[in-house]
């Protein structure tokens, strides 16, 4: 049996028994990240929590309709049982007729037949870090590794302080000024996402500083096997002198030898999938999957 809940009936603790023992589990999915990220959410279920799909929604002039919240990349089916397409079909057969607009990324461990959506494909690249450091860093770029050695001769540093705020603002006066959409509200979302995190000691912070100040920094969430790049942000100066690749470079020292996934959490921007594939990283694919059942002029506005 198969069916939708809307959020104040969904169990959050067999929800997430569940995405805990999915073999494709994300630490976007759990219950109290979502509840931060997402201003509404209800659930596809499936024959008592065996396989679950979070739908995150909205609504606007009348019409409510499925989105993708900002800090989740992924988010699909999940189970600790295999997932076909079958049962894929299954979960979007479900979805209620009430969302007149759907836009529902699946997962890297999910497989969909899109009959009557639209499905673009996106990239996200993963380095297993099992292997020890010397074999891992064969696999790097020979322009990475130059980059190594140029931080190395600036006598940047590495710190781990717990440096939210620089790392949000370093981000915000770079790359995020170039964000259109990203408004105060989303920040505050992200700090409680990292606030929340770090309760549950998920979090950890890579920075790098130059004569005491941070020039770049980066926020990891590591949950079970897996560790995802959330998030960085870096000055000119970090740009020119290779930090970033420093910075990556020292978690991947740190967590070699385990049975951690690096999931560099993107990027289908060339230059970033270049930035990340230097380091070994492979290419993964997921899909962002829509339809539009708007009424005109909607539909075609949108």
């Amino acid at each position: 049996m198969i069916k939708y809940l809307p959020h104040s009936e969904v169990d959050k603790q067999k929800w997430d028994a569940c995405i805990n023992a999915s073999k494709n589990r994300l630490v976007y999915n759990y219950s109290w990240y979502l509840d931060i990220a997402s201003a509404g959410w209800g659930a596809i279920i499936y024959d008592d929590y065996k396989a679950v799909m979070p739908v995150c929604y909205r609504k606007k002039f009348t019409f409510e309709y499925i989105y993708p919240p900002y800090f989740i990349q992924q988010q699909g089916i999940f189970s600790p049982e295999n997932i076909d397409a079958s049962l894929t079909k299954l979960f979007f057969d479900a979805i209620p007729t009430k969302f007149k607009f759907i836009e529902q990324y699946l997962n890297t461990g999910n497989i969909f037949e899109p009959g009557g959506y639209k499905v673009i494909y996106n990239s996200t690249y993963h380095l297993l870090l099992k292997d020890n450091y010397e074999a891992l860093s064969k696999n790097f770029s020979q322009n990475h590794k130059r980059n190594i050695k140029k931080a190395a001769e600036n006598n940047l540093v590495i710190s781990h302080e717990a440096s939210t705020d620089s790392i949000i603002s370093l981000f915000r006066n770079g790359k995020g000024s170039e964000v259109k959409n990203l408004k105060d509200e989303h920040y505050k979302v992200l700090k409680e996402l990292f606030l929340q995190c770090g309760n549950r000691q998920l979090l950890k912070f890579y920075n790098i500083k130059k004569d005491d100040k941070i020039i770049c920094g980066a926020v990891f969430i590591v949950e079970g096997d897996t560790a995802i790049f959330i998030f960085s942000g870096a000055d000119e100066d970090a740009k020119n002198s290779g930090a970033m690749t420093l910075l990556i470079n020292q978690f991947i020292i740190d967590h070699s030898g385990t049975n951690i996934t690096l999931d560099f959490e993107g990027s289908n921007i060339p230059g970033l999938a270049r930035f990340y594939k230097g380091f070994g990283a492979t290419e993964k694919k997921y899909m962002l999957v829509t339809k539009n059942l708007l009424p005109p002029p909607f539909k075609w506005l949108k």
